[in-house]
């Protein structure tokens, strides 16, 4: 059976670990979603990467649960990616842990795509809208100063064949 999850390794190698195969893109991005107390952690390790500074791959696990649970991933589907990695060796674990984390963080670039896509339809229907009332606006504003034309008009031959 493969190294446990809570088995120590040394920190330094743990983080440098982490660190060097998570991309930063992801580490960024991450980051993001962390609430203030975790993203000062992640970033003091990031800082401090050869500080000993965490015993156990516990770090990889909180990272991906902050992440998780600050991107309404349900709990239950967060309890079942950490049940799979249970037995993995922490070098599975990880790389198990990082790539559900870029899974995630794709996930999320796509929700936000489509967010930023709906509010530039939104605007854009919005802009639509106004130049339509705006046109609308001109038409009667046209059509009543024909009116009022009109009837000056008629009001100048009934003036003149008196």
């Amino acid at each position: 059976m493969g190294e446990n999850i809570d088995q120590p390794l040394a920190a330094p190698h743990c983080l440098k670990q982490f660190h060097d195969t998570v991309p930063k893109e992801i580490m960024i991005e991450t980051l993001t979603y962390l609430p203030l107390s975790e993203m000062g952690n992640v970033l003091r390790i990031s800082k401090s990467i050869h500080s000993h500074l965490t015993e156990t791959p516990r770090y990889f696990q909180s990272v991906f649960v902050s992440y998780c649970s600050n991107t309404s991933v349900p709990r239950s589907t967060i309890d079942s990616y950490l049940k799979s990695i249970e037995t993995m060796s922490t070098t599975d674990a990880h790389q198990t842990l990082t790539s559900k984390l870029q899974e995630m963080v794709a996930h999320q670039k796509k929700l936000r795509a489509k967010r930023e896509e709906a509010e530039l339809i939104r605007k854009r229907m919005q802009e639509l809208m106004k130049m339509k009332t705006e046109q609308e606006k001109q038409l009667r504003e046209l059509k009543e100063q024909a009116s009022r034309m009109r009837l000056e008009m008629n009001t100048r031959k009934d003036d003149a064949t008196k």
